[in-house]
């Protein structure tokens, strides 16, 4: 479109010969020329004196308006990829890009961009504008609404294309109009939802980022009076335009100065943490070994009670016989004599089980093999200890290793009564029996016994035992000699039967 126009210096003295000053306007798309007055002609000295701020502010300041409005969304955007809530971050990014290429469209003179798709680029990043100030302030808020940005985003695609149908398929200038007084009303309607929502935040929580309330407050006002102007007298109020810079420059150093307190808190708050962590964890090794104590209690209180019952029903009733015996005269010598060896022997099994045999397999072995050897060699009999173990011995709790003891001392003891031979072996070996970790095995070279009929409690107790370990227990008294193999699982848990 072109345009002529012929204007006359208002500095002509009357008289003189008049000057005519001619110029061209063209554009390309719009049907309107921006031009509200008719150019100023003067000496320059004045001129440029007069209208100094009036052309930095159309010039420089826009470039450098741009150029921070491109670093802030850099910046904004490296901290929504480093960012665990990403959400803020990102619609500052969207903002400070969105209006840094709106600013850097006015001063875009030749862009390699025909007029329509220029015109549709406008209306696309002015649109974008206020659904980004919008999210903005949702995220923002901490709180934000999950149908916030779905339904937003929609609104501005349907905008969008009713702008793009309004301005491609009505007549000029119609199409433009009607193009421009939509996105008018699309800003002021986003507008408004942001200062809704931001007002809505402020109502229900107590906030103390003020800085920020102020910033977020000045923006959707600015936004909102820009637009009301627009529609209102068709001449834009220009407010954003100059303010946007130091007010997203002014969101985004509360932003981080707000996180970098925040870090340094955090430093804090992890060394107080760490500090709690530690003792915690010295409260609860505490708490582990008075666990492990009372177990160990408990274990030997069992036990203790066990062998009362013993002593009543086995050792009580079996010196109650021999004195019966002994005042009817019906008890030989020989006989009195294996009566009370059984019974000093049941005694020396009883006041072994009173003492501690350590919380570890190992150094419960270690002490049967020493209270062992001294027995066995009482008896005239060798005590062979063969530890073919390929694996580390299991580590078992308290009451496992209590049971395991005293399946060797029962053993010991029968073989030591019935077997009548000359060697006790112990032989700690891995287990072939599937699910079964190690096997102790206790064999003489006696004449054996019959399990069924031999043994006395003393066989009922060590199955008993075995079924309280999980373990499996096998009991023979053939010829030649007996054996007692106990196969313990693999794994530590002791079995609750």
């Amino acid at each position: 479109r072109v345009k002529r126009n012929r204007l006359i210096s208002p500095n002509l003295v009357s008289g003189q010969t008049l000057n005519r000053l001619e110029y061209l306007m063209v554009r390309e798309a719009l049907p309107y020329f921006d031009v509200q007055k008719a150019p100023l002609i003067g000496d320059w000295p004045s001129y440029s004196r007069h209208y100094a701020s009036r052309m930095f502010i159309f010039n420089e300041y826009e470039t450098i308006s741009y150029t921070i409005g491109f670093v802030l969304a850099i910046i904004a955007f490296v901290v929504a990829l480093r960012s665990e809530r990403k959400a803020f971050p990102f619609w500052l990014f969207a903002l400070a890009a969105t209006w840094a290429l709106l600013t850097q469209f006015y001063t875009w003179s030749f862009a390699p961009l025909g007029a329509d798709v220029r015109l549709l680029y406008y209306f696309a990043l002015t649109n974008f504008l206020p659904v980004a100030i919008l999210n903005l302030a949702d995220s923002w808020s901490e709180r934000p609404l999950r149908w916030m940005a779905p339904i937003s985003l929609a609104g501005y695609l349907f905008g969008m294309a009713y702008v793009t149908w309004a301005y491609l398929y009505q007549l000029p200038p119609d199409g433009f109009d009607h193009a421009g007084t939509v996105t008018d009303w699309l800003g002021l309607l986003f507008s408004a939802a942001a200062v809704l929502r931001f007002l809505w935040h402020m109502a229900r929580h107590r906030d103390d980022r003020w800085i920020e309330v102020g910033v977020f407050t000045l923006f959707i006002s600015l936004v909102a009076l820009d637009r009301y102007a627009l529609i209102v007298s068709n001449s834009p109020g220009g407010h954003i335009a100059q303010n946007a810079p130091l007010l997203l420059l002014a969101l985004a150093l509360a932003y981080l100065t707000r996180n970098i307190r925040l870090f340094r808190s955090l430093s804090s708050y992890n060394n107080e943490l760490e500090a709690r962590v530690l003792k915690r964890e010295a409260e609860l090794e505490e708490a582990h070994a008075r666990e492990r104590e009372f177990v160990r209690r408990k274990a030997h209180d069992e036990e203790r009670r066990r062998i009362m019952r013993d002593m009543h029903d086995g050792l009580g009733s079996q010196l109650m016989s021999m004195l019966l015996a002994a005042r009817r005269s019906a008890l030989p010598a020989d006989r009195m004599a294996e009566g009370l060896q059984s019974v000093i022997d049941e005694m020396r099994l009883i006041l072994d089980s009173m003492d501690s045999v350590g919380e570890s397999l190992s150094s419960a072995l270690a002490m049967f093999r020493n209270r062992a050897a001294g027995r066995i060699k009482e008896a005239g009999m060798e005590l062979a200890w063969a530890d073919e173990l390929a694996v580390p011995l299991p580590d078992l709790g308290p009451h496992a290793v209590l049971n395991v003891f005293r399946i060797l001392q029962e053993a010991v003891t029968n073989a030591l009564r019935h077997s009548g031979g000359n060697r006790i072996t112990v032989r700690i070996s891995d287990s072939p029996s599937p699910g079964h970790g190690i096997r102790i095995a206790v064999i003489d070279d006696g004449a054996g016994f019959d399990p069924r009929t031999g043994g006395g409690r003393g066989l009922a107790n060590m199955r008993s035992r075995a079924r309280t370990l999980g373990a499996r227990i096998e009991i023979s008294g053939g010829t030649p000699g007996g054996s007692v193999i106990l196969d313990l699982p693999s794994s530590n848990e002791e079995s609750d039967q």
